[in-house]
């Protein structure tokens, strides 16, 4: 009789984690995110001005950390505080209204093969 419950028990518990999507909380489509994502960078990396290989994706909705949003995934190749370059590394990133709400370094997210990739000539120091 135990061995039945557990199972029904679980996906009741883990159904109530699951976040419904809301327009009104996801907010419009972020169309000027490459600036938000700009500040982002310039505030979080150690040394943004030596970074290379620099990619983002287009955004799509989502949610991170029970917050609604348009999830983006930067990819750059950056300094550390010791002035190596720590190879590529990818971060996700929930932009709501203009604001990144939360982030997340090596999300599974951004492995996805259906994410769409742009390269970002602009915050990339060997382009320059």
């Amino acid at each position: 009789m135990k061995k039945a419950i557990y199972p029904a028990l679980i996906s009741v518990l883990l159904t109530g984690c699951m976040v419904k999507p809301d327009q009104d909380q996801i907010g419009p489509y972020p169309y000027g995110y490459t600036e938000t994502l700009k500040s982002y960078v310039k505030k979080h990396y150690f040394d943004p001005y030596s970074m290379r290989d620099v990619a983002h994706s287009t955004p799509i909705q989502g949610h991170l950390y029970f917050k609604q949003g348009w999830l983006v995934c930067i990819e750059a190749n950056a300094k550390n505080r010791m002035g190596a370059y720590t190879g590529l590394k990818r971060t996700l990133l929930l932009l709501n209204r203009g604001q990144v709400l939360a982030s997340q370094d090596d999300s599974r997210i951004c492995d996805d093969p259906q994410i769409k990739w742009v390269m970002w000539n602009e915050m990339d120091s060997s382009k320059t």
